[in-house]
């Protein structure tokens, strides 16, 4: 299957540059798999689609500035990407001039970091670097003073307000890019959820390179990078829980399926878990745990727009994005959002 034959035609002007102010005062469409049927609301109402028992799942990642200007030891300047955690101290990263750059050369950044190159890594047609950080103080902390903000190719690249692009219960700091299903839960909507009966538990999956737009011309022929994820205890025995129970385990985005798919056994049974994951779904693929899902309407050539494809199949997520796109709905990462239930 050609990628391109997976994506909608969408006006510029219905393609959102920013997340809105009151973020749960976005659209809302609400697709029921069992009967095909297609509503519109808006995403504060989300919970009277949901059934008491329900169990969505988030995930808690936090945003960094991972773009680090920095320098070499001969004062020239160049740009390091933070882009998959390895370790603790230990960065796959994107190194921008990389021309002459060697293992054991070490690069010098503000606030006492600092950088060893260890290896080059191949991903795609780009080579990264692995790269050990030492900092006098908190790396994170140090990060968030010297470190720029990485935004969605379709966001306003102006707007760099800190705060846009964290949800409301981010709390694992590690992503370069916001998982953006969930900058629609406000305080408000997590609390009618509570009131309805439906939990909310979290994993963690800091996005990087699983996350980057397909740059091949068959989906068969992508290759997922991995991603560092954790699936805590007490969210894996929620979400078979819910399951013994007949209930929806509805993900919170795209990261959040192919985290509890990653955990899941061939049963849909999710064991709680902690390391890498390079899990690709896309038409095809057969869903083990999650029933429901919390989404954009994804960009062309995204991994996320193979998930929602996955999970539905092609022609009816199709059919969704086309009665969007005719109802003005506002797409891609900072547009409305979609309730696959």
């Amino acid at each position: 299957m050609r990628v391109d034959e997976l994506s909608i035609d969408v006006p510029v002007e219905q393609i959102g540059r920013v997340p809105l102010a009151d973020r749960d005062q976005c659209r809302l469409m609400v697709f029921t798999r069992a009967t095909g049927a297609i509503e519109h609301a808006i995403f504060r109402d989300i919970a009277g689609f949901l059934d008491p028992g329900d169990l969505l799942v988030a995930n808690d990642s936090q945003v960094i500035p991972c773009r680090l200007p920095g320098r070499r030891a001969d004062g020239r300047e160049l740009l390091v990407v933070l882009v998959s955690r390895r370790a603790p101290d230990v960065w796959c990263c994107q190194v921008r001039p990389a021309r002459g750059l060697g293992p054991g050369e070490r690069l010098f950044f503000g606030e006492g970091v600092t950088g060893e190159l260890l290896e080059p890594e191949q991903i795609g047609p780009m080579t990264h670097w692995i790269i050990r950080f030492t900092c006098e103080g908190d790396f994170y902390a140090a990060v968030e003073k010297i470190g720029e903000l990485a935004l969605p190719v379709f966001a306003d690249q102006k707007v760099r307000e800190r705060a846009l692009y964290d949800t409301v219960y981010a709390r694992e700091p590690g992503s370069g890019l916001p998982p953006t299903a969930g900058l629609h839960f406000t305080p408000r909507v997590i609390d009618s959820l509570a009131q309805a009966g439906i939990d909310m538990k979290y994993i963690t999956l800091h996005i990087g390179l699983g996350s980057a737009p397909i740059t091949v011309e068959h989906v068969e022929d992508h290759v997922m990078h991995g991603e560092e994820i954790e699936v805590p205890p007490d969210t894996a025995e929620a979400v078979n829980r819910a399951r013994a129970a007949g209930k929806r385990v509805v993900a919170i985005g795209t990261t959040v399926a192919r985290t509890l798919e990653t955990a899941a056994d061939g049963t849909g049974r999710v064991r709680p878990m902690k390391g890498m994951s390079d899990l690709y779904m896309y038409p095809g693929y057969r869903v083990r745990c999650i029933t429901g899902l919390v989404t954009n309407l994804h960009p062309p050539r995204s991994t996320g727009l193979l998930v929602t494809a996955a999970l539905i199949g092609v022609d009816l997520m199709k059919e969704c994005y086309r009665r969007a796109r005719d109802a003005g709905y506002r797409f891609y990462d900072f547009g409305d959002a979609l309730l696959i239930r």
